[in-house]
């Protein structure tokens, strides 16, 4: 999604528990009540301790640790869905370093500032020096959304997309941006998407009801991960 650590890197105290769990398993062919089932009874921690050294594992590069965390977002506990939620979009939206902190803060406040024009200058030069950090195309996305360019705005979200595909917050502001444009057919395979990945993101049924009635198509029930049968799988407001 954003930039990753050197392969293999794994920190020394923090989840070697959790690590010892789920290297028993195959964990593509569980649901995830049973992962968390399983974890809690393996490395003997609650759900909300789970997703924090999942968390810190993803930050350190482990890409299990992140689809672990994609898959609770199915959870049958909302708070866990949510808690895993928040700590998707803190990892996505990690800045790689200092220097880049310091352009998206510049950026973002020009943006604040309706210095529009000088503010998608500051994003361009960010993502000359990261053109493969999808949250750098997300936040340009937004400033373009601000300048009225639909075009642009749907070219960033997308070019994040491709980055980031199991980022559900892109699909969805994706899909209102195709929504304000009248291209109800694709926001509804957007949305549809999005809520494989996280059935109970806030708004969500609503723009997917919206988007439906435009298009002219039936809500289908979603039973299945894109994929196949396993809810680990992924497929990705303005």
């Amino acid at each position: 999604s954003a930039r990753r650590p050197p392969a293999g890197a794994v920190p020394r105290r923090r989840g070697t528990r959790l690590r010892r769990a789920l290297g028993r398993e195959d964990v593509a062919t569980r649901s995830q009540d049973s992962i968390l089932t399983l974890l809690g009874k393996e490395a003997k921690l609650s759900a909300q301790e789970q997703i924090r050294e999942l968390q810190h594992l993803a930050s350190n590069g482990d890409r299990q640790a992140e689809v672990l965390l994609v898959g609770m977002l199915q959870s049958s506990d909302k708070t866990t869905a949510q808690s895993a939620a928040t700590a998707l979009n803190t990892w996505w939206a990690a800045f790689p370093d200092v220097s880049t902190r310091m352009a998206a803060t510049k950026a973002t406040g020009l943006q604040r500032r309706g210095q529009l024009s000088e503010a998608l200058t500051a994003f361009d030069e960010l993502l000359e020096q990261f053109p493969s950090w999808a949250a750098a195309h997300q936040m340009r996305a937004k400033c373009r959304n601000q300048m009225k360019d639909r075009e642009g705005t749907k070219s960033d979200l997308r070019r994040a997309l491709e980055l980031c595909p199991i980022n559900y917050s892109i699909l969805v502001e994706l899909g209102l941006v195709l929504m304000a444009g009248e291209e109800h057919a694709e926001a509804l395979r957007l949305f549809r998407r999005a809520r494989l990945l996280f059935p109970t993101m806030p708004m969500l049924e609503t723009f997917e009801r919206q988007a439906s009635e435009k298009a002219g198509a039936e809500l289908p029930v979603a039973d299945e991960a894109p994929g196949g049968s396993s809810s680990m799988a992924p497929p990705a407001e303005l």
